[in-house]
């Protein structure tokens, strides 16, 4: 069997959502069918260190400056060397300077990875994409949110989006270790309400309203504790909230971990308190297969996984007390808890488990290239690879 090529670019590859997603393609998919490398257009980070420890390559090219026109021949170059006949790019710059060089570079099939709408862009940034987006096979969009941005505000065609959420890497959660060495580390004993929250320290993120909504929480439960799972800029102005509101010795910030694994299964909720935009979480869905309820801020795509009363509890974003409300419930409740927990685990089994999201990943690759010389947007594709028409069920838009 003749293996495909498939590069993954991104910038660089710091601990996050995106980030993981890209590990999770490139340890999961078929090694019989694949051959994956990820490329790193400016820097490593700690994820290239875990892709690169399970024997995968991961190229770091250096390219730092994204106006020097050389920069992106040095990329063509890099393609015209490797031969992939897939490139798979993620973020907006990855993905516009990835695309750009794999069209010189004459690649068979480009495929652009969206995870959250994209509100930064300025007029010039949704000019080029509008450009680019022509020249790829396919987009895929984490989130029906995501997906519908595109096409309203970035007038991507409709059929060059499919949606396939981030998945769960349910082998790892499954053979998660004890949490006992962690909870040591931090001297955490006994605590009957230990609420964590996940992710970059950023204002969008709204860790600062989690931290707001603790006194509430503790009026109710003392020996609470908030674990501040990441690392940020805001870092000191959340440390200095906990200390404006009396709460320091309660809020545990913790750094980056690469044991999340095991700290989850440590916690009583799990909290997405963010702001503004979100894709589809990934944390949220770890939470939920690992056995932790969650409240989440309505927000962007985190609805069509958290359904209120239903898989989790949805809040107001910016919104303390609707959050402490919230906490209170699931631990005040456990008939409450108990179905939310049923309900969000048989999802993520069903629906967002790694195996079923790399599936859907090799379904996409073996379309594009099956349908190639018909030049298919990612849909027609789909619909065209007849031996997949069942198992590519959830893959078009509504």
């Amino acid at each position: 069997m003749t293996k495909h090529r498939v590069i993954q670019v991104v910038e660089d590859l710091p601990v996050g959502g995106l980030e993981t997603t890209i590990k999770h393609i490139t340890n999961y998919i078929d090694p019989l069918k694949f051959e994956v490398r990820v490329c790193c257009l400016e820097e490593g980070g700690t994820i290239a260190d875990e892709i690169k420890d399970r024997g995968h390559i991961v190229d770091i090219l250096g390219l730092n400056n994204y106006y020097n026109p050389m920069q992106i021949l040095a990329l063509t170059r890099y393609f015209k060397i490797h031969r992939p006949d897939i490139v798979h790019t993620h973020g907006y710059f990855a993905s516009t300077f990835g695309r750009l060089a794999a069209y010189l570079a004459k690649v068979p099939v480009i495929i652009r990875q969206i995870q959250n709408k994209e509100i930064y862009l300025r007029i010039h940034h949704k000019l080029f994409e509008f450009i680019l987006t022509r020249l790829t096979e396919g987009i895929i969009a984490v989130s029906k949110d995501s997906a519908l941005y595109q096409i309203n505000r970035c007038h991507v065609p409709p059929q060059k989006i499919v949606i396939v959420p981030n998945g769960v890497d349910t082998v790892s959660l499954d053979n998660a270790p004890s949490p006992e060495p962690f909870l040591k580390q931090f001297g955490i004993d006994n605590c009957e309400a230990l609420i964590g929250c996940i992710g970059r320290l950023v204002p969008i993120k709204g860790h600062i309203y989690m931290i707001r909504s603790m006194p509430d929480v503790l009026k109710r439960y003392p020996q609470a504790r908030l674990l501040i799972i990441g690392d940020g800029p805001e870092k000191q102005n959340l440390f200095q909230e906990a200390i404006k509101l009396s709460i320091s010795e309660k809020v545990i910030f913790t750094g980056m971990r690469r044991d999340i694994e095991s700290i989850l299964k440590s916690l009583r909720v799990f909290v997405q308190p963010s702001t503004t935009i979100e894709g589809l979480p990934l944390s949220i869905t770890e939470a939920m297969y690992a056995g932790v309820p969650v409240v989440a801020s309505e927000v962007g795509g985190v609805s069509e996984i958290v359904r209120d009363e239903e898989t989790g509890l949805l809040v107001t974003p910016k919104n303390p007390k609707q959050l402490s409300m919230a906490i209170l419930r699931l631990l005040d409740n456990p008939k409450l808890t108990k179905k939310l927990l049923t309900n969000s685990f048989d999802l993520c089994k069903k629906q967002f488990s790694i195996e079923i999201i790399v599936k859907k990943i090799e379904i996409i690759y073996e379309a594009l290239l099956s349908t190639k010389s018909k030049s298919l947007p990612i849909q027609s594709a789909l619909s065209a690879y007849a031996p997949i028409k069942k198992e590519a069920d959830g893959l078009e838009l509504d």
